[in-house]
């Protein structure tokens, strides 16, 4: 199972307004200068954190080279986990994507900030706060100013944005593997490599057992398992269960 876990940051649009204010009506017409990806980091399961920047001298293609990159690499992923990334970084990427004329692949996406919204009620579902909460950690604490300073060229800019980045993924990380437990795969690990249905979709582990069998209210058998590799539990049908009792007959 290839998991990809990724982060970006990008920059704001520049252009013109007539004044600032609470609910201004800025039509797209007023861009000057289209926003990009700047810079983005990504890890593959417990590999090392990777980086890539954009490069400021290209103008409206500035992230070219970079956005290919990002469309490789989900490209070879089995999944996708990034904090809102259903909502932010993915359709960012692919946005680019389509920009610059790449073909972009479907993969599923594991977005940890809908994992914890939906799967939990903590005081808040930002990345920062779950790295506090769960692992003592935070972010790099940053500021526009940031963002300005990458916008403007300046030296070093770009490569704290970068730090600040590759802090990200390694937190996302993190914070996954304290959620996961609680939730259902995005894809089966067992089946991508070549493991029976019934081997643990988290994880591809056959270290399995029957934990308990339920019924739905539509009279429908289903048995919990339990994963004593990484202590999950997940269900699998009657037929499944048959075949998990005939291993190795």
């Amino acid at each position: 199972m290839k998991r990809l876990f990724i982060d970006c940051e990008t920059s704001p649009n520049r252009g013109y307004f007539w004044r600032a204010g609470h609910k201004q009506n800025i039509g797209w017409e007023w861009i000057k200068d289209e926003r990009q990806i700047v810079s983005a980091a990504w890890a593959w399961n417990n590999s090392k954190v990777e980086s890539m920047g954009w490069t400021h001298s290209k103008g409206a293609r500035g992230d070219f080279s970079l956005v290919k990159k990002l469309t490789e690499l989900i490209g070879e992923a089995d999944e996708v986990v990034a904090h809102n990334g259903v909502s932010f970084d993915v359709p960012w990427i692919r946005a680019r994507a389509v920009f610059h004329g790449f073909s972009f692949p479907d993969v599923p996406v594991i977005d940890t900030c809908r994992i914890a919204r939906k799967k939990f009620f903590f005081n808040s579902n930002c990345l920062d706060y779950l790295s506090k909460l769960l692992l003592n950690k935070q972010k790099i604490k940053t500021d526009y100013t940031w963002w300005l300073d990458v916008l403007a060229d300046k030296k070093g800019a770009l490569e704290k944005m970068i730090r600040y980045n590759k802090r990200d993924v390694s937190l996302l990380r993190s914070v996954y593997k304290r959620l996961e437990p609680f939730c259902k795969a995005g894809s089966h690990a067992g089946v991508v490599n070549g493991q029976p249905r019934w081997s643990c979709p988290s994880c591809g582990s056959l270290r399995a057992k029957i934990d308990k069998r339920r019924a739905t209210s539509a009279g429908i058998v289903r048995w919990q398992m339990y994963c004593n590799h990484c202590h999950k539990y997940y269900t699998i049908a009657d037929n499944l269960k048959r075949q998990y009792d005939e291993r190795g007959k």
